[in-house]
């Protein structure tokens, strides 16, 4: 609901931030947002990814944080960021990892549901924490939206984020012990980060 588009009106006052969401619920929140923090709302756009409502060459830089999971469709949503992109511009992807054992959205460990969603969807639903927002995900891998990358010929820059264990609580410590030796002994990154500029 718009909260790295208000973060960068109001800490980048001299630039010019534009957003788009295409879910009516989320929309209103950030209607009610924008008033809040006096974002002008006409730069603001009710839209999906796979169709940006704005002209080809357009930003200097696109954030898309932990939504491209989200799209109807992923090779056509990152071609439109590629297209309204300037060529000098930056456009910055973070996803999940869905071979890493858990589920970020519910925040939870898990069978990794890029191999395992028939399981991930038992284990969500015998803790109760099971909606249908987890049958909306697009369970891919870093070889997954590799291979999106490479189809659609674009240049890029990797970063896998892993879980670092000496960071954590000595409770998450516990929590995360089995999900890090698997990860850890596999080496598949928890996040990733891709950056296309140029």
């Amino acid at each position: 609901t718009g909260a790295e588009l208000f973060y960068f009106h109001k800490n980048y006052p001299g630039s010019k931030i534009f957003g788009i969401e295409p879910y009516n619920k989320a929309v209103e929140i950030i209607e009610m947002k924008a008033k809040l923090f006096s974002y002008p709302i006409k730069q603001f756009k009710v839209a999906q990814s796979e169709n940006i409502p704005f002209q080809d060459d357009f930003f200097d830089l696109i954030i898309c944080f932990s939504v491209i999971e989200h799209v109807d469709n992923v090779k056509q949503s990152i071609k439109e960021m590629v297209r309204v992109k300037k060529n000098s511009g930056v456009l910055y992807i973070n996803t999940p990892n869905f071979s890493f054992p858990g589920e970020q959205h519910y925040r939870i460990i898990t069978f990794p549901p890029k191999q395992f969603s028939v399981l991930s969807r038992l284990h969500l639903k015998i803790i109760k924490r099971y909606t249908h927002f987890f049958e909306s995900l697009n369970f891919f891998n870093d070889s997954d939206l590799d291979k999106i990358l490479l189809d659609i010929g674009v240049k890029f820059d990797r970063y896998d984020q892993y879980l670092n264990f000496s960071l954590l609580s000595r409770r998450d410590k516990i929590f995360y012990l089995v999900p890090y030796i698997y990860a850890k002994l596999l080496k598949i990154s928890r996040t990733q980060h891709i950056i296309i500029s140029g």
